[in-house]
């Protein structure tokens, strides 16, 4: 009956359980996740080294993270019990969820329990994720066809899930951000993986046959319902953030699973926003340095903030702040502002200058316009937990 369930005959039926259950369990544990991270203060802080970012991130504060642990463990469960565990491709991208969700997990843990600590040091993080693919190229170049020699397919990998898992993490900073490119791209592994898995669509779609690739579409649905569960959690305003626990990982395996299926080359579009994020960073270390001056402690910066997306923010957040002092806010604006300005004025500790009350106003209404475009996931979401309530 087993053999029979696990057959590609049933492929399909088994692709759906898992993403509908892969979902439903990290929508209805989410909660109970939350109020488990709460009690032993797993939050996020919020703290940047930029004042304004800190502003914009204020409401943030407090925040539980490690919400990753929770996608993570649903999508290893729901692999196990859904997917044919004799394939060798299944055993090596379940090894290096393990590999890279441990070392996220221990980056958070640093993070939020040893005070004056980042977390991981770049370098120790860095051995860890250039260890992953040096163990993987051997098992790897040996259950796919790849060309060229083993050193160019090691190289290859490393700079893959070096870039994915790192770019990734560096995403995870705006609510919905992460895990929505992240659903994304693993939308195109499953059809991908259907198709490399499968000789005859194969040759129809012009890609390339790879034997038992197939069974890699019950993770890529694992992964895409766990997305689409925890977004449920993580649209603003988010509940639970995903940290590195779970952006390591869900990043790191795109790109093996990018090599299995020989699909370098689409990663670089699909998963552009990663790049850039990545690229952004490195643009600013490097402007910083080249531009630092004698017995200065940093040089000038590219952007006003790396990642590229606090860069966007600032810039909203600027032009904003214009718009108040100069009296041309649009008029469908101005009601938000005079509600914000009438509550500060009534406050225990009113802003004692204009300029601070046109700064506090601008963080405000940018989270105000936030709200305004994520209003239908607000209602869907009352109107789920209502129906929730009265069962």
């Amino acid at each position: 009956m087993l053999s029979q369930f696990m057959d590609n005959q049933m492929l399909t039926f088994r692709i759906i359980l898992a993403g509908c259950l892969a979902g439903g369990l990290v929508i209805l544990i989410c909660p109970f996740w939350v109020r488990f991270l709460q009690a032993r203060n797993i939050v996020d802080h919020a703290k940047f080294d930029h004042e304004g970012l800190d502003g914009l991130m204020r409401s943030k504060v407090g925040t539980p993270t490690m919400g990753g642990c929770l996608l993570s463990v649903v999508v290893f469960l729901v692999v196990l019990l859904f997917s044919d565990l004799n394939n060798p491709l299944i055993r090596l991208i379940l090894f290096s969820m393990l590999w890279l969700g441990a070392l996220g997990a221990v980056d958070d843990i640093l993070k939020l329990r040893t005070p004056g600590r980042d977390g991981l040091h770049a370098w120790e993080k860095a051995i860890f994720q250039l260890a992953l693919p040096a163990v993987l190229a051997v098992f790897l170049f040996r259950h796919t066809d790849q060309e060229g020699s083993l050193w160019w397919f090691a190289l290859k990998l490393t700079g893959l899930i070096f870039v994915t898992s790192n770019g990734v993490n560096l995403t995870d900073g705006k609510d919905g951000l992460a895990a929505g490119c992240l659903l994304i791209v693993w939308v195109f592994l499953l059809l991908s993986s259907w198709v490399a898995g499968v000789a005859d669509w194969a040759n129809v779609f012009g890609q390339g046959f790879v034997p038992n690739a197939a069974e890699l579409t019950i993770l890529s649905a694992a992964v895409i319902g766990a997305c689409v569960g925890f977004l449920w959690h993580n649209f603003r305003p988010a509940t639970l953030f995903m940290g590195d626990s779970g952006s390591l990982p869900l990043g790191g395996m795109i790109g093996v699973m990018a090599v299995m299926l020989k699909q370098e080359r689409f990663l670089l579009i699909l998963g552009g926003i990663f790049w850039v994020e990545i690229l952004s960073v490195l643009l600013q270390v490097a402007y910083s340095k080249l531009t630092q001056k004698p017995g200065e402690s940093r040089g000038k910066y590219l952007f006003r903030c790396a990642p590229i997306h606090h860069h966007f923010m600032l810039g909203i957040r600027e032009s904003l702040k214009r718009m108040m002092e100069s009296r041309t806010l649009p008029r469908n604006l101005q009601g938000p502002v005079e509600l914000f300005r009438a509550r500060e004025t009534t406050s225990s500790s009113p802003p004692q200058h204009q300029s601070d009350l046109d700064e506090r106003d601008a963080d405000l209404l940018l989270v105000e316009l936030t709200s305004q475009f994520e209003g239908k996931v607000q209602v869907g979401r009352f109107v789920f937990d209502q129906l929730r309530v009265r069962r």
